[in-house]
């Protein structure tokens, strides 16, 4: 659902490399939502508080790059939704928030900054700040008043929505020039090592019938959305390897709403197919005479905006 928690913990073993920021400017799709946007967004329960999950999100789920946050920040300038002081009235409202890891990395351009999100668990993580404020809700039921966010955020989570009736939502909640961020990164690649790489497909491909959302849009970073009633105004991508154990990216693996499914699913499978793609990294990186697996990501920032409300 999210992108959630600190920086990498001890076992990345080494920083990112530095990410490359390329911008995508005026690219409007119109294609039709894929009709299983109409499920619910919680199919059960919820999904993204099992036993240990919301901490696992904190703990081992990838940050969003300096790099892509600096140029949404940017961005968010250019278009007149923030003056970087804090002190303008302006108001961050970040649906799905989960730990807040989009919020308190924006909330300083903001007087106000409000995190949403329908996991009690995943708030019980989330991060403070004096001027950030958390709260249960559906994502399509946002309680505030109309006209009242200057730009709203969603990372890492619209594929989890009926995004029309969402955008329907979002427009409501802004004010006229008001920016929406749609934020997110698909399915990591090991591409210079490709055993690893094989292994990583196949365990992905494994999960298959249990995904409760739209994974495929997010994998595709939404091209072909209908984001009406906005227009796609640009686009900022960041590419990042990360320096990882096999340890490492089976624990970030774990945390993913699908597989835990799909362990709810298969409750007698043994051993735990983590254990066995954990294996198969590990004797890749034997074969190569390696350390650490080079897993690259792909993060990216959409930026949507009313037709006619676009500074130039």
């Amino acid at each position: 659902m999210h992108a959630c928690g600190r920086r990498l913990p001890s076992l990345l073993q080494s920083k990112p490399q530095v990410g490359r920021l390329i911008q995508r400017a005026n690219s409007q799709t119109t294609t039709m939502h894929s009709a299983s946007l109409n499920r619910p967004m919680l199919a059960k329960g919820d999904p993204f508080g099992r036993l240990a999950q919301a901490e696992g999100y904190a703990a081992f789920r990838p940050d969003y790059p300096d790099s892509l946050m600096a140029g949404v920040e940017a961005t968010l300038r250019a278009k007149g939704c923030l003056d970087g002081t804090g002190r303008d009235g302006s108001v961050l409202v970040d649906i799905c928030t989960g730990n807040g890891q989009v919020l308190r990395k924006l909330a300083k351009n903001f007087e106000h900054a409000k995190g949403f999100d329908q996991s009690v668990a995943q708030l019980g993580n989330a991060t403070q700040g004096s001027n950030i404020e958390y709260k249960v809700a559906d994502a399509l039921a946002i309680p505030l008043p109309a006209g009242s966010a200057s730009v709203v955020t969603c990372a890492q989570a619209m594929h989890w929505l009926n995004i029309p009736k969402f955008l329907e939502g979002v427009e409501k909640l802004l004010r006229p020039g008001g920016v929406v961020m749609v934020m997110g990164y698909p399915r990591s690649h090991i591409p210079k090592m490709p055993e690893a790489d094989a292994a990583m497909v196949e365990w992905y491909t494994s999960l298959d019938n249990v995904w409760d959302c739209d994974r495929l849009l997010l994998d595709r970073e939404f091209a072909g959305t209908d984001f009406t009633p906005f227009v796609q105004v640009g686009k900022q991508t960041v590419e990042e390897t990360y320096h990882m154990t096999p340890e490492r990216l089976v624990k970030y693996l774990d945390t993913w709403s699908s597989f835990r499914t799909w362990k709810e699913n298969h409750p007698d499978v043994k051993p735990d197919t983590l254990e066995v793609l954990k294996a198969r990294l590990e004797a890749a990186l034997i074969k190569e005479e390696k350390e650490l697996l080079p897993v690259e990501f792909l993060f990216f920032a959409i930026i949507l905006q009313r037709p006619g409300e676009a500074k130039k």
